[in-house]
C-alpha cells in the first residue's frame, strides 16, 4: 500500500542520512589524521635541513683535519 511504501522510503531515508553522517565523520577524521601527517613531516623535513647543516660543519672540520694531517706528515718528513 502507499502508506507501507511511505514509511518504508522515510526508513530508509533515514538510514541514507544515518549513513551520511557516519561518512562524514570518517571524511574528518581522515582529514584531521592528515593533517597531523603533514605537520610532522613538515616538522621532519626541518630536522634534516637542520641535521644537513650540521654534517655540512662536520665535513668542513673533516677536511681541515685531513689538510692538517697532511701539512704535518710533510712537515714531519722534511725533519
Amino acid at each position: 500500500s502507499t502508506s507501507q511504501i511511505s514509511s518504508q522510503t522515510a526508513e530508509d531515508a533515514a538510514k541514507g542520512q544515518i549513513q551520511v553522517k557516519q561518512a562524514v565523520t570518517a571524511i574528518n577524521t581522515v582529514t584531521l589524521e592528515i593533517n597531523d601527517s603533514t605537520q610532522r613531516v613538515e616538522a621532519l623535513a626541518g630536522q634534516i635541513h637542520d641535521i644537513t647543516q650540521v654534517l655540512e660543519v662536520i665535513r668542513g672540520i673533516a677536511e681541515q683535519t685531513n689538510l692538517l694531517a697532511l701539512n704535518a706528515a710533510i712537515e714531519a718528513a722534511r725533519a
